[in-house]
């Protein structure tokens, strides 16, 4: 069965929020941009929408790495524009689709078949940011793999590197049940697959 992958194009969403009244853009970016991402947010258990006015959700999670949405106005256009390119999204796919498919030429049927990929635009304020030179990822839930970046002539070469990176995380937490009690043996050893993985693709 074919692997499929819906690329969400963030740049897109981006425009449209840069356009949207200031009172319309979380709501935009929340169903829009984190929406597409509902399954891994479920098993994460983050609520997609809090309880009460300024309780805990996938907007505060999204806050502490990625732009917020009241941040996506005029001043973002640039950054917009640095990720609008047709090849850059196309390569972007290639990458997720050539990681994937890396581990069924080596003979491992992938139990997901259905991937949902984005690159956004990293919150400049970011700690998590800051120390990994401006990109970094999220690919630890089954199907979901984020990306995230400040563009620039460093980190937008990066990217692909990023993926193949995160795609890694991806397949190996199909096989390896992922638990809260985490050891730093497994770190170490997912983050060196995945880390020469990116090396290799």
């Amino acid at each position: 069965m074919k692997i499929n992958i819906a690329m969400l194009r963030s740049d897109q969403v981006y425009n449209r929020i840069v356009s949207a009244p200031r009172e319309d853009k979380q709501e935009l970016y929340r169903t829009e941009m984190l929406g597409p991402f509902g399954g891994k947010w479920e098993i994460q258990q983050i609520p997609f929408r809090a309880d009460a006015p300024g309780g805990f959700d996938v907007l505060t999670l999204n806050d502490a790495m990625y732009l917020p949405p009241f941040d996506i106005d005029e001043s973002t256009v640039p950054q917009i524009r640095a990720i609008s390119s047709e090849r850059f999204w196309q390569e972007c796919e290639q990458t997720v689709r050539d990681s994937l498919e890396a581990f069924e030429r080596q003979g491992i049927e992938l139990p997901v078949r259905n991937y949902v990929c984005t690159v956004l635009l990293g919150n400049p304020k970011s700690e998590i940011l800051r120390l990994n030179e401006g990109y970094t990822g999220d690919g630890g839930i089954p199907g979901y793999v984020l990306t995230a970046l400040t563009p620039n002539a460093y980190t937008l070469p990066r990217i692909r590197a990023a993926l193949a990176h995160e795609c890694n995380h991806n397949v190996r937490y199909q096989f390896v049940r992922w638990d809260r009690n985490v050891t730093l043996g497994e770190l170490l050893v997912g983050e060196g697959l995945a880390e020469n993985f990116a090396v290799e693709r």
